[in-house]
C-alpha cells in the first residue's frame, strides 16, 4: 500500500476538500471544482485533493488551471489501496445499464490518508457549490464522527431504501444520510480503526443496495452531526428520479424541501438523471452556468447529443409505425373478450405490449418536440 500521509498545503486557514473520480467523470468534476473556486474567499486557503485511479497526465494537468496563491490541487493514486482489498469490493448495476464506480469506496481511506488533518470535507463530483465551502468546514462537529445531511429520498412514502435501512441496516429511515457531502472528523476517527470497521460492515452486508453509503450509515450510526438540507440539496434526485414524489411527501416536508432548493449551499444532482443529459429540467441551468466557463463545455455538449442520438435512433422506426400499433392495441383489447384460456392470456400480453410501445412513443415525441 502507498501509505502516503498527506500534510496540509497551507499553515493558516487551510480548508481541505477531497473529491474522488475516474477518467469518465473528469468533465463533471472540473465543473464542480469551478463552482467551488468561484465562491472561494481570499481570506481562506483551499487544499483540494483528488483521489483517482486511471487518470492520464493530461487529465491531471487540466486541473492546474485552478492553482493559485490560495488554491492547491493534489492527486492521490488509489490503485494500490484498492488492490490490497480487491476481493472485498461490491459493485452492482443500478439501472439503465449504469454501474457504480469503484471510486465510491475511496473515501473509506480518507481518515488514514489525511490523518494529519483535524477535519476533511468530502464532495461528490455531481455537485455545484453555491457558497464559500469554508462555512461547511467551520461547523463544529463536537465528538461526532461525521457531519452529513439526511437523505430526503427516505421521506417519500413507500420508499424501498427507507424500509431496507430499518430492516437490514438497523438504521431509522429518518436518520439515514446521503454520503455525497460529508465532513469527516479525522481527530475522532483516528482512534477507531475506521477502515477495518467499514470493510467488516461491507462484508456482513454482502450486497448493499447503495454500496459505501449503506456502510457509512451503519458505521456512523449515532455519531452523526446532522447538517441543514441546504448543504446537500437533493431536490433533483427526489423530484425527477422518484415516481410521484411530490404527492408522496407530506406538505410541510415538501415545503421545507423547496426552501432548501431556493437557498441551496450545495446542489447535488444525485440519482440516474443528470443535468448534462437533460438540460431542460429545473435547476439544470445551474450546472450549465459553470460548464460554459470550462474547457469541457464542448465535450459535455457532444456527449449529450450522442446520448440523445443513441436514444432516438432505435425509437424512430416505432414512431413511423405508431398508427399500426394503435390499431393492433385496440384489436387485441377487443378480441380478448371473445376467447378463453391460453389464447386470452396471449391477447392480454399483446395488448400490454402495444400499450407500452404507444406510451414510449408518446414520451419520446414529447422530448423531441
Amino acid at each position: 500500500m502507498n501509505n502516503i500521509l498527506i500534510s496540509p498545503a497551507f499553515y493558516k486557514n487551510n480548508i481541505p476538500v477531497v473529491f474522488s473520480t475516474d477518467a469518465n467523470f473528469v468533465p463533471q468534476l472540473y465543473v464542480a471544482i469551478k463552482s467551488l473556486i468561484e465562491h472561494s474567499s481570499k481570506n481562506n486557503n483551499y487544499d483540494i485533493h483528488i483521489l483517482y485511479d486511471g487518470l492520464s497526465e493530461h487529465h491531471k494537468e487540466v486541473f492546474n488551471d485552478f492553482i493559485d496563491t490560495n488554491v492547491s490541487i493534489r492527486f492521490t493514486d488509489m490503485h494500490d489501496y484498492m488492490q490490497e482489498h480487491k476481493d472485498k469490493w461490491y459493485i452492482h448495476n443500478w439501472g439503465n445499464g449504469k454501474w457504480h464506480s469503484l471510486s465510491v469506496y475511496y473515501r473509506f481511506f480518507i481518515p488514514e490518508i489525511f490523518s494529519k488533518y483535524e477535519k476533511v470535507i468530502f464532495l461528490d463530483g455531481d455537485i455545484i457549490v453555491q457558497t464559500d465551502i469554508a462555512q461547511l468546514y467551520k461547523i463544529d462537529l463536537k465528538k461526532n464522527w461525521v457531519g452529513a445531511v439526511q437523505d430526503f429520498s427516505r421521506f417519500v412514502k413507500g420508499d424501498v431504501i427507507a424500509a431496507y435501512a430499518e430492516e437490514t441496516l438497523k438504521v431509522p429511515a429518518i436518520q439515514y444520510f446521503n454520503a455525497g457531502i460529508l465532513l469527516f472528523n479525522i481527530r475522532e476517527l483516528s482512534h477507531i480503526h475506521f477502515l477495518e470497521k467499514c470493510l467488516d460492515v461491507l462484508q456482513k452486508l454482502g450486497k448493499p443496495l447503495l454500496n459505501d453509503q449503506d456502510v457509512f450509515n451503519v458505521v456512523f450510526k449515532d455519531k452523526v452531526q446532522y447538517l441543514s438540507f441546504e448543504w446537500n440539496c437533493l431536490f433533483w434526485n427526489v423530484i425527477y428520479c422518484r415516481k410521484n414524489a411530490k404527492e408522496n411527501l407530506e406538505r410541510d416536508i415538501y415545503q421545507k424541501f423547496e426552501e432548501s432548493a431556493k437557498n441551496a449551499k450545495i446542489f447535488h444532482f444525485a440519482g440516474g438523471r443528470k443535468p448534462w443529459f437533460e438540460p431542460n429540467l429545473k435547476y439544470a441551468h445551474i450546472f450549465w452556468q459553470y460548464a460554459r466557463q470550462t474547457p469541457f463545455y464542448e465535450v459535455l455538449l457532444s456527449d449529450m447529443f450522442k446520448r440523445q442520438i443513441n436514444i432516438s435512433i432505435p425509437m424512430l422506426p416505432h414512431v413511423f409505425r405508431r398508427h399500426e400499433y394503435k390499431m393492433k392495441y385496440y384489436k387485441y383489447k377487443f378480441l380478448k373478450y371473445f376467447v378463453f384460456g391460453k389464447k386470452r392470456k396471449k391477447y392480454k400480453d399483446k395488448k400490454r405490449k402495444y400499450k407500452k410501445l404507444l406510451k414510449d412513443i408518446r414520451q419520446f415525441m414529447k422530448k423531441v418536440s
